[in-house]
């Protein structure tokens, strides 16, 4: 049942990251990938999808494979992050409020504002654990919270995972344990 879950987290962030077809000719990883040129054009160009809610849908999944909610009533999750004991990290969060420092960074926060949800942002890291691996987590809990919208997680060096914040990176959590509620370190 572990693998059921990291197929669904697996599943979940290759459709996130759906989009057109790439170049075969583009050099996209490596130590020198071919990077897109530099756009200054005043207006950004942009397309932000309006939120929405599920309403009960599910993805559609390769025969052979199901799919279950494992969370909902999540407050914008933004990056899952599987750890190798198979606990389940969400980062949740709305965005960090940037300053507008040019004309440009005014128009794209108008634009990017009509993709904004009436859902407050978490700003927090929930803890999902599937203790027997059935595909049921037993446990949902807030790891770490009062973090400026955090947008990722990593984990380092096999021990410990940093969540990634506006503005910085917070101290590490060394050990996936829920905890009551514990506030983030600055």
């Amino acid at each position: 049942m572990r693998m059921r879950l990291v197929s669904i987290a697996a599943l979940s962030l290759a459709l996130a990251g759906c989009g057109g077809s790439s170049d075969p000719e583009v050099q996209e990883t490596g130590a020198t990938p071919d990077l897109p040129e530099l756009d200054q054009s005043l207006i950004p160009s942009m397309h932000i999808a309006p939120p929405g809610e599920w309403n009960g849908d599910l993805p559609t999944v390769p025969e052979g494979f199901t799919i279950s909610i494992v969370a909902d009533d999540l407050r914008i999750p933004r990056q899952m992050l599987m750890l190798p004991n198979g606990d389940l990290l969400i980062a949740e969060g709305s965005g960090g409020g940037a300053p507008a420092l040019r004309p440009k960074d005014v128009l794209a926060g108008l634009i990017k504002a009509r993709g904004r949800s009436s859902v407050e942002g978490g700003d927090r890291i929930t803890l999902i654990r599937d203790a027997d691996g059935d595909g049921v987590p037993e446990l949902r809990t807030v790891l770490i919270d009062d973090l400026n919208a955090p947008y990722g997680m990593a984990f380092v060096d096999g021990i410990s995972t940093w969540p990634i914040r506006t503005r910085s990176c917070a101290s590490p959590i060394r050990r996936a344990r829920p905890r009551s509620r514990r506030r983030a370190r600055r």
